[in-house]
C-alpha cells in the first residue's frame, strides 16, 4: 500500500493510503493524451471502498481534474459513466456493473 494525493477540481486533493487497481487513457490521433481515469482501493477502510479519479486534457493548460471516494461499485460506476474508456475500465477490474456482463468461455 503507498499513500496518495490527487488533485481535484478547484484545486481540491483528497489524501488516502491504498493501492491503484487500474489505471486507462484514451489518445488522440496524434498519440497525446486526451482522457486518464484511475481506480484506487483504500486501505483500512469499509469493504470495497474506492477512489476513482479522471484527468480530461491532461500536460495542457485546459487540464482538468476529478476525484471522489466511492462507498461501492454502483457509485464507481456513476462517477466514470458508460464512455468506452469507463467500459475498458470495468472490464480490467472485473467490476460488476450495470448493463455490462462478464461471460465464461
Amino acid at each position: 500500500m503507498r499513500f496518495f494525493e490527487l488533485n481535484g477540481s478547484g484545486g481540491s486533493n483528497l489524501r488516502f493510503s491504498g493501492e491503484c487497481i487500474a489505471s486507462v487513457e484514451a489518445l488522440n490521433h496524434d498519440d497525446t493524451v486526451r482522457c486518464s481515469m484511475h481506480l484506487y482501493r483504500e486501505e483500512n477502510a469499509k469493504a470495497n471502498a474506492y477512489i476513482c479519479h479522471r484527468i480530461d486534457r491532461p500536460n495542457t493548460i485546459d487540464v482538468r481534474y476529478r476525484v471522489e471516494r466511492c462507498a461501492d461499485v454502483l457509485t464507481v460506476y456513476q462517477f466514470f459513466g458508460t464512455e468506452p474508456l469507463a467500459n475498458y475500465l470495468y472490464g480490467i477490474t472485473k467490476l460488476e456493473v450495470p448493463g455490462l456482463r462478464q461471460i465464461q468461455i
